[in-house]
């Protein structure tokens, strides 16, 4: 099916019926080839056949298999999206709870074997997990969401809304130095699924809190506004110079300004205003998108640059090679959906049609780069025409968690839930 270029009265149509099958393909390749066997999980790092390169399984990745099914489920009405919903659900509970300490494990054998450390980032996502099962209906949702509603607040001690550290060992000790908003901001949008899934006002509370320090607050003394990556113990900006070592495995970043969060935070302002109506939330959504365009997007090649310099340049010299070696692409594959998602949002917000010609840019770039249309499911390194079965579609943590995010949120905002029949 292509894609509609007018932006008349059949454009959304157009759109959501192509975005529908393109977001069911995807998430038939991974049911088909992720699945390790009953009781095994799922595996994440794929080549484009479905053959995997790394038997790892990570906590995000483990969260993120239960909101991509369990998501998929909900939209299209799939009873087999469903059962691999359910399955992730009880590998997640079953495999990466740590049953001495409390807390859920990093990453589980593979070639990189266990690690128990215990990650916010990962945690948050076992939030959004625990929400979506919830949601759902998943037999074990509920225990799941006590659990680590629980584990967050005693262990990820929150400074105010904010929770810290971004790390720490499997007993709880040697925290991590350094304050970073990237779990956070993921925190902020599981309270927000927590909040959709029971309707507990003080999670919501807390989501808000989140993004009024990070995306408003702590914003005001760094370049044009951006959301800034990397703080000291007092939530001071850390410049880039001062970060020290950081992990990268854990999802620290040696950049402070990161263009596809700008739109993921908006996306998440959006979103919050549904909820609130607090006015504040749609400009600043608004004033971090554009930012993220402005700054991000690559005018001459496309695609949005996966990290600025402090100064919102892109970077030059030997870090971005480093980096490179660590993320193998220099253009994030993440960003486009997450901004795709914010257009949706904002579109559905204000009624602005400019919102709909971003997302006609980005479907575009999409497919021309990341989509395989002929497989299903989304390659991890942006490249004009590479479709060779050998490139991969899951990194350690993402098995088109982003993707399916940006068509799932394109499908909610334009308000079209499509029933979709079993195949």
């Amino acid at each position: 099916m292509e894609m509609v270029v007018d932006l008349g009265p059949g454009r959304r149509r157009a759109e959501l019926a192509w975005v529908s099958t393109s977001c069911r393909q995807t998430l038939e390749f991974w049911a088909r080839w992720a699945p390790r066997g009953p009781g095994r999980g799922y595996l994440v790092r794929l080549r484009a056949d479905g053959t995997p390169y790394d038997t790892t399984q990570h906590l995000v990745a483990s969260s993120r298999f239960v909101v991509t099914f369990a998501t998929g489920a909900e939209i299209f009405q799939s009873d087999s999206l469903r059962v691999h919903a359910q399955a992730a659900l009880d590998f997640l509970r079953a495999a990466h709870r740590d049953p001495d300490y409390g807390g859920y494990y990093w990453s589980l054998g593979g070639d990189g074997g266990t690690d128990h450390r215990k990650v916010l980032y990962g945690h948050a996502f076992v939030l959004l997990a625990a929400a979506n099962a919830v949601r759902t209906g998943l037999d074990g949702g509920e225990e799941l969401l006590s659990d680590i509603t629980t584990t967050l607040d005693r262990r990820f001690s929150p400074d105010g809304p904010l929770a810290a550290p971004g790390y720490t060992s499997r007993e709880w000790s040697s925290p991590s130095p350094v304050r970073v908003q990237n779990p956070n901001m993921h925190l902020c949008e599981a309270l927000i699924a927590a909040f959709e899934a029971n309707g507990n006002q003080a999670l919501l509370s807390r989501a808000v809190g989140i993004a009024s320090l990070l995306a408003r607050d702590l914003a005001e003394a760094t370049p044009h506004g951006v959301v800034w990556e990397n703080f000291d113990r007092d939530w001071r900006p850390l410049p880039a110079t001062a970060t020290g070592q950081m992990d990268s495995s854990t999802m620290e970043s040696g950049f402070n300004v990161i263009p596809g969060h700008q739109a993921e935070w908006a996306k998440l302002l959006g979103i919050l205003f549904r909820h609130t109506a607090q006015a504040w939330l749609v400009e600043r959504a608004k004033e971090l998108y554009d930012l993220a365009w402005k700054f991000g997007w690559d005018r001459s090649d496309q695609g949005f640059h996966l990290f600025l310099d402090d100064d919102l340049r892109p970077p030059t010299g030997d870090a971005p090679a480093a980096r490179a070696q660590v993320f193998g692409n220099l253009k994030s594959y993440w960003s486009p959906p997450e901004a795709i998602g914010a257009a949706a949002v904002l579109e559905s917000l204000t009624g602005e049609d400019r919102y709909a010609a971003d997302r006609q840019v980005l479907w575009e770039y999409c497919r021309t780069h990341m989509i395989d249309e002929d497989r299903g499911g989304w390659f991890k390194e942006p490249a004009v025409g590479r479709k060779p079965a050998t490139a991969a579609k899951g990194d350690m943590f993402d098995p088109d968690y982003h993707a399916l995010g940006g068509c799932f949120e394109t499908l909610r905002s334009l308000d079209v839930s499509p029933k979709v029949e079993e195949t």
